[in-house]
């Protein structure tokens, strides 16, 4: 998304921004309602505007014309200024980002933890400056500078979070500590994951529930059942989904997830997509009409070669952030798209991502980059609980080597203390 904006440097093709930004809900708010199809014609060549479409051209090309554009500009100089902060530390250290270019594996080696973390903080905040006004032309060419910098260091993440994955692998399936250790991190992705969304279960309670199938007291039997049914989903992707030959992702796949999230909270909308409009913050998702057409596409999309191609981190995180936005149920979507999201990885042979409940706020604050034209910083914040997912056997495995064929999915199995037993919850 990011690259369309440095590319033309203006609003000049829409397309995929109208489908994934909040540039559609700016063009709704001020230009009135059109479908996705009406909007992305905003990025038509000129000779192709009709006049159906010239005050929703003027609106977002004429600056003069735009109060928002005006004060997009004053937003973007001040981003830009805070991004030349950042990079003090390079500079005063006598890096040079124009040499830089010419080796960039020699320089980023040469760079503290610090100085690496400045400069992608740097090219994230050019990046926004450019949301703000892609016409900031000084943001346009320091960005550009950093781009491939920025990019290079990521992979090199992904790459030590494959070596992590590979040692993983190393311990047989027959030690006892890393049975130990997938039951334990089953549980906690599901205290997690509802935690997020605000139930207030301790993870012992939860854990006890999972085991016993007995009521708690002093709590709400709706939060239980949230926990019987993320219980549920997580096993019917572990039992179903993860077994046999792989497959493609369908909307069928995320209708049965969704569906056993909310098996025991909302029947009625468990399993199918929201009939009326739903506001999530600051963030409005499409309208109900459009969801057929925007699933549809996501489905082709995830399991496209262009998607297909990019690290399975990279893939699983902006299919979550896409769900997420999108936001096709009327209530479970976050437990969804953290399912979704670690279907991909388990697939691709990487542990299930755990974003815990301490992380709530930034967690919704990289969403909300993301929504805004930047999903850089939500990938890599995913990119962290992927590698912490193997924290704990590290020292199992102590100084054997790694290797790189990963297998082609990971079995992470459901705790067997439940295994088979009623989804019911028996009260004494």
């Amino acid at each position: 998304l990011y690259s369309g904006f440095i590319e033309y440097k203006i609003l000049s093709s829409l397309n995929s921004l109208v489908k994934s930004s909040t540039i559609y809900i700016i063009v709704q708010k001020f230009a009135g309602g059109y479908t996705i199809s009406d909007c992305s014609q905003l990025g038509c060549l000129k000779d192709q505007r009709s006049s159906d479409y010239a005050s929703r051209y003027r609106f977002l090309h004429s600056p003069t014309d735009s109060k928002y554009v005006r004060i997009a500009k004053v937003i973007s100089v001040g981003i830009q200024k805070e991004a030349e902060m950042s990079i003090l530390s390079l500079t005063t250290g006598g890096k040079n980002l124009d040499h830089a270019l010419l080796s960039p594996n020699d320089f980023i080696k040469s760079l503290s933890s610090e100085q690496a973390h400045n400069l992608v903080k740097a090219e994230g905040l050019y990046t926004k400056a450019l949301i703000s006004d892609p016409l900031n032309i000084r943001a346009v060419n320091n960005q550009k500078r950093m781009s491939s910098i920025v990019k290079e260091i990521d992979q090199q993440r992904y790459r030590k979070i494959d070596s992590k994955v590979a040692r993983f692998y190393l311990v047989p399936d027959s030690d006892p500590g890393l049975k130990k250790v997938k039951v334990e991190h089953y549980f906690l992705h599901i205290y997690h994951s509802n935690a997020i969304e605000g139930n207030t279960l301790s993870l012992a309670q939860t854990r006890s529930l999972l085991e016993t199938r007995l009521a708690l007291g002093g709590k709400s039997l709706q939060e239980q059942n949230e926990v019987l049914g993320l219980d549920a989903a997580f096993k019917y992707l572990n039992n179903t989904l993860l077994t046999g030959t792989l497959t493609r992702i369908s909307l069928g796949d995320i209708l049965e997830l969704h569906r056993r999230v909310l098996s025991f909270v909302d029947i009625s909308e468990a399993g199918r997509l929201r009939k009326t409009q739903v506001f999530v913050g600051d963030h409005t998702p499409p309208p109900a009409s459009m969801l057929p057409e925007l699933m549809e596409e996501l489905i082709d999309w995830v399991n496209s070669e262009e998607a297909l191609a990019l690290h399975p981190i990279e893939l699983a995180a902006l299919t979550h952030w896409k769900l997420v936005y999108i936001h096709p149920f009327y209530d479970g979507n976050g437990r969804t798209s953290r399912l979704v999201m670690n279907l991909i990885l388990m697939r691709a042979g990487y542990p299930p991502a755990i974003v815990r409940k301490e992380d709530r706020s930034k967690y919704y604050e990289y969403l909300k980059s993301a929504n805004e034209g930047d999903v850089r910083p939500f990938i890599r914040f995913i990119g962290v609980f992927v590698s912490a997912a193997n924290r704990p056997i590290a020292t199992q495995v102590g100084s054997l080597m790694p290797y790189t064929a990963l297998p082609l999915h990971f079995p992470w199995l459901p705790h067997e203390q439940s295994s088979g037993r009623s989804h019911v919850i028996y009260s004494n």
